[in-house]
């Protein structure tokens, strides 16, 4: 995995990312929204494809899409980061967590007062920090044992368990579906 992580670095670096992000959309509307079309053309031949300005390019409508869908994504964008400011709120209270696979609701673990965590997210959101760091995080669990034919989301899950990415789990609810790779993993990770 090359440097290791401090624990939890992942889970701070996305928080702060969307806070800033969080600002932008809500304070600097137009002049972010603005900020994005004028990169459009920029952007098509940029060697940082899988950076956080990439990522919030793209979902900000990659300068094609009108300032009311930009405007739209404000509540997404909060609650997403409230959805990780939760994560990192219960490593540092040390209240309960309980891993909720990516298919599954949360509203009966939220119900319960227990912070819910999809540990699939660093897929997702870890290209942000770096354009390796899901391939980093992937490549870890590999050393670590998983094999080579497990997706990439369920080996981004158990390498960011491995890495401390990620609340450790009073329990985990997960499926039979929708691949033989989650159920694999999921036993891993319990």
């Amino acid at each position: 995995m090359g440097k290791p992580m401090k624990e939890y670095e992942l889970l701070e670096t996305m928080c702060k990312r969307g806070a800033l992000l969080t600002i932008a959309i809500k304070y600097f509307q137009f002049i972010s929204y603005l900020f994005l079309k004028l990169m459009a053309p920029f952007m098509k031949k940029t060697t940082w494809y899988n950076s956080f300005f990439r990522f919030v390019w793209t979902a900000g409508g990659a300068g094609r899409k009108s300032l009311s869908y930009f405007k739209s994504l404000r509540w997404a964008v909060e609650a997403g980061n409230d959805y990780l400011k939760s994560q990192l709120d219960a490593v540092k209270k040390k209240k309960p967590t309980v891993w909720v696979e990516w298919n599954i609701s949360p509203e009966p673990v939220i119900a319960l007062g227990i912070t819910p965590v999809t540990p699939e997210w660093p897929v997702g959101l870890a290209p942000t920090k770096g354009a390796m760091e899901a391939v980093r995080i992937i490549e870890y669990a590999e050393s670590e044992g998983l094999t080579e034919d497990l997706c990439s989301a369920s080996k981004c899950a158990e390498g960011s368990s491995l890495a401390k990415q990620l609340p450790n789990p009073v329990a985990i609810i997960t499926s039979t579906q929708p691949c033989d790779s989650v159920q694999a993993v999921y036993q891993s990770l319990a």
